[in-house]
């Protein structure tokens, strides 16, 4: 057991800030990079330059655990040091148990700490504060459940309480739920490790509850050596297809070849299209009913390519025009069987809109271009959300001929194609791009990318459009704290909306996964785990009840050996 009255030592951090939190399934594989805080010669052990200068006594490393080191001496003892965390306005206070975990979600989770926060308010503050984000369960058996590595826990019902970090569980009875759980801790065991006893499903000690993501990462299928999912949709809750590439050794030779899973509601199945269509890709895939859905991508060369499910997957004619003719994207109305894919294609030299009508059995065959826009040299569609028979949105981007880019969108009616007007952000910009679309209503369309100033080029910004039903308008609400892009968005409803694709981290040049949510009024990021370098692109929302789940797919930035897949909860 351990000693409550060192416990209480664990104090107050100062001002104000957040929290966040890593499964088991990726707490055991990350190496965190050291904070970009602790800085100098010797500023990897534990902060030694900056804390020696502030205490005049070294800080020492009482153990590591994937990257994260746990810190000393105690508080107290010798000195303290008030540290402000990036992209925080509290301090947090060397070497206390809050200052550990918050620094631990800080760096795997890019969130602020969360002052005026004591150990023992840390799960349900957090849970509070990110319910899309974290779940709180009560330490009292009800969840009938284990937590996870990577879970934190609270401990004590007064300040200051106490918090840690589970690193390792060791369940010795799963029936009636006994189990050891190993974790890192400040200021309080000297070797900065300590254990609890699992008893009935309760752990043992003074512990409150544990905190633990919404999200988290699904066993799935790698065939080859790369792997990779660009797309995914929905038919039922139980009913999920999500299609992508693998690349691996074929009859001795190394080749591509597409992919295809479908979740059961139970798990996630193997590749159910086989190695039977080589050196091909999918990028999108759309489903009517559970025996009909189409997928749509290109060969490794850039043409145009297309499968059908009635029971199994199967090649089916598609229009090529040019000699590139890549597909980006499919989408389907389930009530009218319309069916729509976009790309481009190149001819003469010059990249224009592909847009592609399903026949309902065995073609995609092309439709005539949209009209031209003034100005415009190369023009390439990568979303589309089919609505009904009569509407129908696709977005992209164009250059003019000056070589700048800009968005575009462009509406069917049920006989024609037509672009039309698209705004831009304000302010001197670079790269805008329209890269998906999700029609909710004829007057609720929104239409996701990315764009970066001309200041910093090489920094994406989230692009957002939304369609009222008569113009387009630049929303300028998603500010991720890291920055980024979307890929892909859908929705259940006009206030069940998710976004996906890319962001920065903390402390390194690695990109995460981005999620975020709007909720009808506002956007918030959501925090997902990650292996870093990592990117979703494509998402499904299978409804807009608490509890329904949400589906995101894609894989590494690049040379992806394996299909990223992870779950989360409408909240």
């Amino acid at each position: 057991m351990f000693n409550h009255t060192r416990r209480s030592l664990c104090l107050l951090v100062v001002f104000s800030i957040a929290v966040m939190l890593l499964p088991a399934s990726v707490a055991n594989a990350v190496d965190y990079l050291k904070p970009p805080w602790w800085t100098g010669a010797n500023g990897a052990n534990c902060d030694d330059t900056n804390y020696y200068q502030a205490t005049g006594v070294h800080s020492t490393i009482l153990t590591t655990w994937n990257g994260v080191k746990v810190c000393g001496p105690l508080p107290g003892t010798d000195g303290d040091r008030a540290v402000t965390f990036s992209y925080s306005q509290s301090e947090e206070w060397e070497w206390q148990c809050t200052e550990l975990v918050k620094r631990y979600l800080l760096m795997a989770f890019s969130k602020p700490s969360m002052g005026n926060t004591y150990g023992y308010q840390v799960v349900n503050n957090y849970a509070n504060a990110y319910p899309d984000t974290f779940i709180a369960v009560p330490n009292d058996g009800s969840a009938h459940a284990f937590p996870k590595v990577g879970d934190l826990v609270s401990y004590g019902n007064e300040s200051p309480g106490h918090t840690a970090i589970i690193t390792a569980i060791t369940v010795t009875d799963p029936t009636n739920g006994d189990a050891t759980l190993s974790l890192i801790e400040q200021n309080l065991s000297p070797t900065g490790t300590t254990t609890e006893t699992v008893d009935g499903w309760v752990i043992q000690d003074t512990v409150t509850g544990w905190l633990t993501p919404v999200w988290s990462i699904q066993t799935a299928s790698n065939p080859g050596t790369y792997n990779n999912l660009s797309a995914i949709t929905d038919i039922a809750s139980n009913d999920i297809w999500a299609v992508g590439s693998s690349t691996g050794n074929v009859g001795g030779v190394y080749r591509t070849y597409p992919t295809a899973y479908r979740w059961n509601g139970q798990s996630w199945g193997s590749n159910a299209i086989g190695t039977n269509y080589l050196d091909n890709l999918l990028n999108g895939v759309s489903a009517i009913s559970s025996t009909n859905a189409v997928a749509v991508g290109s060969s490794t060369s850039s043409i145009a390519f297309a499968m059908r499910y009635n029971g199994s997957w199967s090649s089916i004619t598609v229009d090529r025009p040019g000699s590139q003719s890549p597909l980006m994207a499919v989408s389907s109305d389930p009530s009218s069987s319309e069916t729509w894919a976009v790309g481009y294609y190149l001819q003469s030299g010059t990249y224009r809109p592909l847009l592609e009508r399903y026949n309902g059995s065995n073609a995609f065959i092309k439709a005539s271009d949209p009209l031209t826009v003034t100005g415009s040299v190369e023009t390439r569609l990568f979303g589309v959300s089919v609505l009904s028979s009569n509407d129908a949105w696709a977005v992209g981007w164009y250059k003019d001929s000056s070589n700048n880019r800009h968005p575009i969108t462009c509406h069917y009616d049920g006989t024609n194609w037509t672009y039309q007007t698209t705004p831009e952000p304000s302010g001197s910009i670079v790269l805008p791009q329209l890269l998906a679309v999700k029609a909710i209503a004829s007057n609720n369309v929104w239409a996701v990318g990315s764009f970066a100033y001309s200041a910093t080029p090489g920094q994406s910004e989230p692009l957002v459009m939304h369609w009222d039903g008569s113009s387009w308008t630049v929303d300028t609400a998603p500010a991720p704290l890291l920055h980024g892009g979307f890929f892909a968005i859908d929705a259940a409803s006009a206030g069940t909306i998710y976004a996906t694709g890319l962001t920065g981290s903390v402390g390194s040049s690695y990109p995460r996964p981005l999620v975020m949510r709007y909720n009808g009024t506002s956007w918030a990021e959501v925090s997902v785990p990650t292996n870093f370098s990592e990117r979703f692109n494509g998402i499904a929302v299978t409804g807009s009840t608490a509890g329904d789940a949400i589906w995101a797919v894609g894989g590494k930035i690049s040379s992806s050996t394996y299909n990223l897949i992870e779950q989360g909860n409408v909240r």
